[in-house]
């Protein structure tokens, strides 16, 4: 940003001493609601948790948009969006997969049109967090004992991952449009493997790993554990609950064996605000979120997922798994050799295949990555997305492009 403007906003002082503004909380900062750039558009206004608009830039570098004013509205109402879009006060809505039907209505009977599903670059997944930071008010236990680093136990995330029936799971959130992943690299980006492991549904399988988890004690003593979601989020909340009905569906067997501790899931649903604090405090034991590429490039998934600096890795603390042994695959020509522990691991082949220019060592190297995602199994549900678009017959310019994350204004117009 502009020196003298961020100076302008009391975003600094324009002296060296930089560290009182370094870092800020989001809503601390002098410029949380403040707009700079070169764009289309103009912040016109943001009532956060209502809508956000903007006014067409007519000093544009290229020529000035077509529409004069757009406006993003916050409507969790599924009943009141729908409302919106039939009155004509809407002209382009996001349909959560679960109302899909009541739009195909609408496009049959030529009121709104529908372009998609196209393949995207948007994945969702589910989070194991190594170690949940202390005063967490999700805990998980073992025994009835507070166990931070109860996901640590591979036995237990393998358990997890066989308990998932992603078959149903895709069919029934996302209508059979999205396919489970192996690793966290997506279709279409180097690296990415087909023929590559994934966990499948498998309830004897998971049933070894819960009697190999901690040494037999989580079998022993059970267990209590939270799966959180972001409020309103349907199907984060269905895959949750699939997760909780699986994992205490082995309480009868436990009890017929006289065993008294149970298998307890949690399902906790949070406030997006809220759930976003306690994920990058680390306290969020197992949790639901998405990922939309910044660019297309499998170093922007690698990052995010396993990297100590990643979006979520640096949440899910890796670093608890000590004394990793590693033997390359794929990347042959590197040395076995001995980690302190797995972040160390994901740190430096994330660093080798970010720097590789020999494209086919770097697949070998992201391969490799891929491969020890599964092997760890670091996530849950990793499912890449088809998307849809819906929109007012009247909207014109609108095209494809899974790079963008929202509506990109300045190729639109209406007609009539």
């Amino acid at each position: 940003m502009d020196k003298e403007w961020v100076i302008e906003q009391g975003g600094w002082d324009g002296t060296a001493n930089w560290r009182p503004w370094h870092d800020p909380a989001a809503e601390e900062s002098e410029l949380f609601n403040k707009a700079n750039g070169t764009g289309p558009f103009k912040l016109e206004a943001w009532v956060p948790g209502e809508y956000i608009s903007f006014v067409r830039n007519e000093n544009y570098w290229r020529e000035p948009a077509k529409l004069a004013r757009a406006v993003v509205k916050v409507v969790p109402e599924w009943g009141t969006c729908l409302a919106m879009f039939q009155a004509g006060d809407a002209d382009i809505i996001a349909v959560p997969r679960q109302y899909v039907a009541q739009m195909e209505e609408l496009v049959a009977q030529g009121k709104a049109r529908m372009m998609g599903p196209f393949p995207s670059s948007t994945c969702q997944s589910g989070f194991f967090n190594f170690y949940v930071t202390e005063g967490s008010p999700f805990m998980p236990l073992l025994g009835g004992e507070p166990k931070p680093d109860l996901l640590a136990d591979i036995h237990l995330r393998r358990a997890i991952n066989y308990l998932l029936d992603i078959d149903t799971y895709i069919k029934e959130c996302w209508l059979g449009e999205a396919w489970q992943l192996p690793g966290v690299i997506p279709e279409g980006r180097l690296g990415y493997d087909p023929t590559q492991p994934v966990y499948s549904f498998d309830l004897e399988k998971a049933e070894q790993e819960l009697r190999l988890a901690w040494d037999g004690q989580l079998w022993r003593q059970g267990f209590r554990l939270t799966i959180a979601y972001n409020q309103g989020n349907l199907a984060r909340k269905f895959v949750a609950e699939m997760l909780e009905r699986a994992i205490e569906g082995f309480n009868a067997k436990r009890q017929a064996e006289g065993l008294r501790g149970m298998f307890v899931i949690e399902v906790q649903d949070l406030p997006w605000p809220t759930y976003l604090k306690y994920m990058d405090a680390g306290q969020l034991a197992l949790f639901f979120i998405g990922w939309l590429e910044d660019y297309a490039h499998p170093d922007n998934w690698v990052k995010p997922y396993m990297h100590s600096t990643g979006a979520f890795a640096m949440n899910q603390h890796f670093d608890t798994v000590k004394d990793v042994e590693f033997t390359p695959v794929y990347a042959t020509w590197l040395p076995a050799k001995k980690y302190d522990n797995l972040q160390a691991l994901f740190d430096e082949l994330i660093e080798l295949a970010s720097r590789e220019t020999d494209f086919a060592k770097a697949e070998l190297l992201y391969k490799e990555l891929n491969l020890l995602a599964h092997e760890y199994a670091i996530n849950v549900g990793h499912i890449q997305l088809l998307a849809r678009h819906y929109e007012q017959l009247w909207v014109r310019g609108w095209y494809y492009n899974p790079a963008y994350p929202g509506e990109y204004f300045y190729v639109l117009w209406k007609e009539g």
